[in-house]
């Protein structure tokens, strides 16, 4: 009769540490999946390789590219943590000379057929470009460096072509860059609803 006792509690006794094992592995498994979700989460977007030629073509490599929600004109955490990051890093380097802000609406750049998006895609476009700029100017009020804002919801007016202002410069140079347009068949590379920004540092003077 002890013998039946002893087996049973001995066989009770194994059950209850499997059961604690099993638990345990699970919770360690659980903690690893979220340690790597949050690891991926905390990786900041690459700029795309217009972005980056563009850059390189300005002479500068502080540069971020990101996306807005469809119809919305607010930045999302990510993006503002990529404009303080990127600004940071910039600073450390000298002055901001000059931040140039490139964005388009919810649709390509226009063709030249139809030269600019809708009134309401216009709007859509500036307001982007407004929020960039205003956030800019909340992370660092003291800097004094020009923010230059560049809607790609129209093509540059015959004037700055023919002047070959900076706006119709950096647009000529993306679409050499491969980016698609309102006629294009592939949207490969496309640029609708996001954002572009540079900034150019005046190296101080050791």
């Amino acid at each position: 009769m002890k013998t039946i006792m002893k087996t049973k509690l001995l066989f009770f006794l194994i059950i209850i540490l499997g059961l604690g094992a099993c638990a345990s592995h699970k919770t360690k498994k659980s903690s690893e999946t979220v340690t790597t979700t949050q690891s991926v989460k905390q990786v900041p977007p690459t700029p795309s390789m217009e972005a980056k030629q563009l850059a390189s073509e300005q002479e500068t490599s502080y540069v971020a590219e990101f996306s807005f929600r469809k119809g919305s004109e607010e930045l999302s955490p990510t993006s503002k943590k990529q404009l303080e990051e990127v600004s940071k890093k910039a600073l450390t380097r000298g002055k901001i000379e000059m931040i140039k802000v490139i964005t388009w609406a919810d649709q390509e750049y226009p063709s030249a057929i139809k030269n600019k998006l809708s009134e309401k895609q216009q709007n859509l476009a500036k307001k982007r470009n407004e929020k960039i700029k205003n956030y800019l100017k909340k992370i660092h009020p003291d800097a004094s460096g020009e923010i230059e804002l560049i809607s790609m919801a129209q093509r540059p007016s015959f004037m700055k072509n023919l002047l070959s202002s900076d706006d119709a410069r950096i647009k000529r140079s993306l679409e050499s860059a491969g980016i698609p347009d309102s006629e294009s068949t592939t949207k490969k590379g496309g640029k609708a609803s996001k954002s572009i920004v540079l900034i150019l540092v005046k190296a101080e003077k050791k």
